[in-house]
């Protein structure tokens, strides 16, 4: 009895230290796996739930206007010519535009009174001088109210922003259109807006590009200007 009793605990000693070793060994397997593949732990499998795509990031991108870009000679945006290029826009304009035509003749304004401000001769100031003008002399239907009160329509558009150029202004013009065939220019005398002293004002001489003076009661021709962009 003994001795079967001896056997039988023998088979189970060695039946459970087999069991154990086996979940020794499984466990020692396991450690292994998620000791040396960390990320691979099993996740729940979703089902019937689409995973939505990722949207790339927008960037708004603010709306750039495209700045017409002219050169000399060309037909400007209210219809007349380009003749002079500053460069850059800068104080609201960067062109020059002659009209497409002339004014019929005008006095420059009273004789033998002084306008208080129209005496700019650079480039940049005939504008101003036309206000001068308008503003300091009283006198109706001078060359400085015509340029003023002319206007154009282009594509639709109304052009009300003309003046009478200043010396230089009125130079450049005389270069870069006239000595080149364009702009349906007479051979005579126009108008600055720059004045001289009380009794004349500056002129240019379209035959051959002379700055002189002219009384102001004097009917000389005129071409007006606008500043563009």
């Amino acid at each position: 009895m003994n001795e079967l009793f001896q056997k039988v605990y023998k088979f189970v000693l060695i039946e459970s230290n087999m069991k154990l070793k086996n979940i020794l060994t499984i466990s020692s397997l396991v450690a292994f796996m998620f000791s040396a593949c960390p990320h691979t732990i099993p996740t729940p499998t979703k089902t019937n739930t689409p995973e939505a795509t990722p949207t790339p990031t927008e960037q708004c991108t603010p709306t750039q206007s495209i700045e017409e870009i002219y050169n000399i000679g060309d037909r400007g945006p209210a219809g007349g010519w380009i003749f002079y290029d500053k460069g850059v826009s800068s104080d609201g304009w960067r062109y020059l535009e002659a009209a497409p035509a002339d004014q019929t003749k005008k006095v420059w304004g009273t004789y033998n009174y002084v306008v208080s401000g129209a005496d700019g001769t650079v480039i940049g100031t005939g504008k101003q001088n036309t206000l001068d003008i308008i503003a300091g002399d009283s006198l109706e239907n001078k060359a400085a109210n015509a340029c003023a009160d002319y206007s154009t329509v282009n594509n639709g558009i109304t052009y009300d922003d003309w003046f009478l150029p200043s010396r230089d202004e009125l130079n450049e013009m005389y270069l870069r259109l006239k000595e080149q065939g364009i702009g349906d220019f007479a051979d005579s005398s126009y108008w600055t807006s720059s004045e001289g002293i009380s009794t004349d004002a500056k002129a240019i001489v379209f035959f051959n590009g002379l700055s002189t003076h002219h009384y102001k009661n004097t009917e000389v021709r005129s071409r007006p200007i606008r500043e563009a962009n």
